[in-house]
């Protein structure tokens, strides 16, 4: 009989043990859960810094990402004559492109940038502004250079940008 007891008692000590570990990953998994709503409410709540403003506008309409990959080579040609007429074609950009960086300038100190999703009533009047700008790349480069700065800007924004596929 001693044995049965010893065999009752060790039993009893593995289901105390067994419902300890069960509690303790209950609460586990309720603690995690908190945590991450709780995150999940920041997220949606936060407030966008300018720079991350900034960074998803000019993924949507790309004029940043232009002037800096045309402005990089405007001067790069060791002929005069070349670097003259490619720095009088950057001119000719930076003066086309100037309204749409306004318009988009305003689109960043007039919109409330907040939470996970990019306000979807600006993608419109983005999408249209990135066609006059696409255009106007295409009248000055070509389609070569259009083909490069489009794929020059889905490498930059690769992975940074909320709610679009590049």
């Amino acid at each position: 009989m001693l044995a049965g007891g010893l065999v009752a008692a060790s039993t009893v000590g593995l289901y105390a043990q067994s419902d300890k570990g069960l509690s303790s990953d209950r609460v586990d998994r309720v603690e995690q859960a908190q945590v991450q709503q709780a995150d999940t409410l920041k997220a949606d709540t936060e407030v966008w810094s300018p720079a991350k403003i900034i960074l998803n506008l000019d993924a949507r309409c790309p004029v940043v990402l232009t002037l800096g990959y045309f402005g990089a080579f405007a001067t790069s040609d060791k002929d005069p004559v070349k670097a003259a007429a490619l720095q009088a074609k950057f001119a000719q950009l930076q003066a086309a492109v100037q309204p749409i960086a306004e318009e988009i300038k305003q689109m960043a100190v007039s919109t409330a940038f907040v939470g996970q999703k990019f306000p979807s009533a600006l993608n419109p009047r983005l999408e249209a502004l990135c066609g006059q700008l696409y255009g106007t790349i295409l009248k000055l480069y070509g389609d070569g250079g259009l083909a490069e700065l489009k794929q020059y800007v889905a490498q930059s924004t690769q992975g940074a940008v909320v709610d679009r596929e590049i």
